[in-house]
């Protein structure tokens, strides 16, 4: 990961030397500092985010093919994203753009779904949880493509540049807003991961091993 982030910031349509960006030479200090660093950083804290809810949701579900897109999160959060593009609230609240709220809350409202989908009880089996997470990823996948279908071009542009995934537009103040919540769910993790690790081995080892089962899966989830 240091390498690549070492390497591709360099790396590009228009070629710049470092000797230009320490002295501070335009254009490629321009092209370094401005477009190609942002978005490198952008993109590793996003790849660094996905890797950790991969990781803790299979370490909650005890299945390597646990991840956000078959749990339906990642699902949510596009028909969140496309729901705000079709009804035209392109507005930015903070310094957000709304279309990247509205795909938080739709994520954040499917984990609930799918959490309240498979709890049973007080109990909440991994495979019950897996396979609601499936079945909603189906099911928000299905409204997506509707929406894009009654949409008109240009929402239909961004919606599908949108679920493509970009980082062209990031820049440092995105870098900055972005990076505190991922360092810091970095470091919960840390400070989880004596207790998720026995969770692999099954949820009677890891009460064995003193782990509270139950809720370390509600505060994980």
């Amino acid at each position: 990961m240091l390498i690549v982030l070492a390497v591709a910031p360099w790396i590009g349509s228009t070629g710049v030397t470092w000797r230009n960006v320490v002295a501070g030479v335009s254009p490629d200090r321009e092209i370094f500092v401005v477009a190609r660093l942002p978005r490198t950083l952008f993109a590793a804290l996003v790849g660094g985010a996905l890797a950790m809810a991969g990781v803790l949701f299979q370490a909650l579900l005890r299945n390597s093919l646990a991840d956000p897109f078959t749990l339906g999160v990642s699902a949510g959060s596009s028909f969140g994203a496309v729901v705000a593009i079709w009804l035209g609230l392109e507005t930015v609240i903070w310094g957000i753009p709304f279309i990247s709220i509205a795909a938080f809350i739709g994520a954040f409202f499917t984990i609930l779904l799918v959490f309240f989908i498979a709890r049973t009880g007080d109990a909440l089996p991994a495979f019950t949880l897996l396979l609601a997470g499936i079945t909603l990823n189906f099911v928000f996948g299905a409204l997506i493509m509707f929406i894009h279908y009654a949409a008109n071009f240009s929402q239909g542009y961004l919606m599908t540049r949108w679920t493509m995934g970009a980082v062209d537009t990031a820049d440092m103040q995105t870098v900055a807003r972005s990076a505190p919540f991922v360092i810091a769910c970095f470091f919960g993790l840390l400070w989880l991961s004596p207790q998720l690790n026995p969770l692999t081995a099954g949820e009677e080892w890891a009460a064995s091993r003193g782990v509270y089962v139950r809720r370390i899966k509600h505060l994980v989830y």
